[in-house]
């Protein structure tokens, strides 16, 4: 079916949570957020849908969706996690479109903004968003109807796979308190596809005061009220999502999503209602709590970047937003021993962890924000995977090979080392490494994989076989490689004298003789000098 109009199922009872809604704002002050949005931008749709929020839980799952509340791409939803490790992520909740009922006036108002493929907007939500900040990172909006003020926050817990959706009232008194209705929308589907009606067929069941549902592939998904009840329906699919972002990058322009039931909320102004999302076997049902143990979380990040660096006491507030931003990045890779590991999230919402990508952010997500220990980790994890000198591309999805087709990510490892023990005073770490460090500068130099090799003539670092994309320009159609650039890549032979420069001092701090690598960094810079067409002329 096709949503042109809203739903409504009359249930009764509450659950009341019973604990503050003191919250502690995240940057530490009472002044204005760094991001905020006012009324004449949040009521402009193309405005409030251009600007996205983002969460993520260290674990690879995210949160996504826009300051409209409508979805605009494949990939906005509250819970999107990998149920395929180590990175196969599945959207999993799509929505709680949210309506506020007032009885006593017998008005109602959507929360949320549907965007549907014959171009119709049903309902506009965003037209009663009065504001949009993010604390933190952590999405909050204030909505205005008539004289109620509702305001709204999305959170995901740290390190579990589960989306919690707040709702409290700050403004407005009435003898029967005013209601929220959740219309709750659920998947089974890679990130990265589109539905098609009957997809999949889960059988939602309540088990306590919870609708729970058990999905092909075994994950179990809760949907738990807080303040409220919900009310399982028989699963109705609502079709033509219009994705215009989507559409804009010539893929499919509209989704379908599955209709599982409703969650009928009591608002009140000392407490929390909402609704948590969680794929864990025994998530905590509370708001208040996971609500200031989230904050708090935050603020921890923040505090030991300015230990770290102290000059951050003096900057600016939306520097502050970039700090958390970059934890945003860092998750727990799982390993095939069993074990876990750590790395770097390549970009969303498309990317998982790339070789490259990892070792040049490093430095800016853990060092420059005082994860020395992070930085340590993630450096530990991909040392195993270094093979024939190389460091992967990319990392093997469900049944694929780990890619090994990058000339330059082995040379961001030694570069991010190099950034490490600049940073922290860890001998015996650069030590146990070293052997590996050799290994990558011995098959550089003597050849490896796909004609990485040191011309012998001039030091430099030549690369590429037919076929193949090795360096960061590695846009590829089909079998065709957009810019090839088989031969001696200018970047890459300065990655590469970096290198070597790097090595001799790891040398001479660990007590050997740095003079090898101090030979190979001078036969690399005379062959590097014969294409510099002479100073404030650059290359030939």
């Amino acid at each position: 079916m096709t949503a042109s109009s809203p739903r409504s199922v009359a249930l009764s009872g509450s659950r009341p949570n019973k604990s503050s809604t003191t919250t502690h704002s995240v940057n530490g002050h009472d002044g204005p957020h760094p991001i905020t949005l006012g009324r004449d931008l949040c009521g402009d749709l193309a405005q409030a849908e251009r600007r996205e929020w983002w969460l993520a839980n260290g674990l690879g799952a995210y949160a996504s969706g826009t300051v409209a509340c409508s979805l605009t791409r494949r990939y906005h939803g509250l819970l999107v996690a990998p149920l395929t490790p180590p990175l196969g992520r599945r959207l999993v909740v799509t929505k709680a479109d949210a309506t506020l009922i007032d009885d006593e006036s017998g008005r109602e108002w959507p929360l949320h903004t549907n965007r549907w493929a014959d171009g119709a907007v049903n309902p506009a939500g965003h037209v009663h968003i009065d504001r949009f900040q993010l604390d933190g990172r952590m999405p909050v909006w204030r909505f205005a109807c008539g004289d109620l003020i509702v305001e709204q926050r999305i959170w995901m817990e740290p390190l579990e796979h589960t989306t919690r959706v707040a709702f409290r009232l700050v403004a407005g008194q009435r003898a029967h308190m005013p209601r929220i209705r959740l219309a709750l929308l659920v998947n089974d589907r890679d990130h990265h596809q589109v539905s098609v009606p009957g997809d999949f067929r889960p059988s939602p069941s309540l088990e306590e005061d919870r609708l729970v549902m058990t999905f092909g592939n075994q994950h179990r998904l809760q949907l738990i009220p807080v303040g409220g009840r919900v009310h399982p329906e028989s699963p109705v699919w609502i079709e033509r999502f219009a994705l215009p972002l989507e559409q804009y990058r010539g893929l499919e322009p509209s989704d379908c999503h599955l209709l599982v039931g409703f969650a009928e909320l009591t608002l009140t102004r000392d407490s929390w209602c909402g609704l948590v999302a969680s794929l864990d076997a025994a998530p905590d049902p509370g708001l208040q709590d996971s609500l200031e143990d989230t904050c708090r979380y935050e603020k921890a990040l923040l505090e030991r970047a300015h230990r770290a660096r102290p000059e951050l006491d003096a900057a600016p507030a939306w520097v502050d937003q970039l700090v958390l931003a970059a934890d945003s990045f860092v998750f727990e890779r799982e390993l095939a021993d069993g074990s876990k590991g750590e790395s770097i999230i390549a970009g969303y919402p498309w990317f998982a962890d790339w070789g490259r990508d990892t070792m040049i952010a490093l430095s800016g997500l853990t060092l420059v924000t005082g994860r020395t220990a992070t930085a340590r980790r993630i450096l530990d994890t991909f040392a195993g995977f270094l093979d024939q000198g190389l460091l992967p591309n990319t990392f093997a999805g469900a049944g694929d090979e780990v890619a090994y087709n990058s000339v330059d990510a082995a040379l961001w490892y030694v570069e991010a080392w190099r950034a490490y023990t600049a940073s922290v005073e860890d001998p015996g770490s650069l030590r146990k490494v070293f052997p590996v460090l050799e290994s990558i500068v011995d098959h550089y130099r003597g050849g490896t994989r796909f004609g990485i090799c040191m011309d012998p003539r001039d030091g430099l670092i030549r690369s590429g076989e037919s076929g193949l994309q090795l360096t960061w320009m590695d846009a590829k159609v089909g079998d065709w490689v957009v810019t090839p650039r088989q031969g001696k890549a200018v970047e890459i032979n300065a990655l590469w004298y970096n290198a070597l420069c790097a090595m001799a001092d790891f040398a001479a701090q660990l007590g050997r003789s740095p003079s090898r690598y101090l030979e190979l960094a001078a036969a690399t810079k005379a062959g590097f000098v014969r294409y510099h067409r002479g100073p404030g002329r650059g290359l030939y």
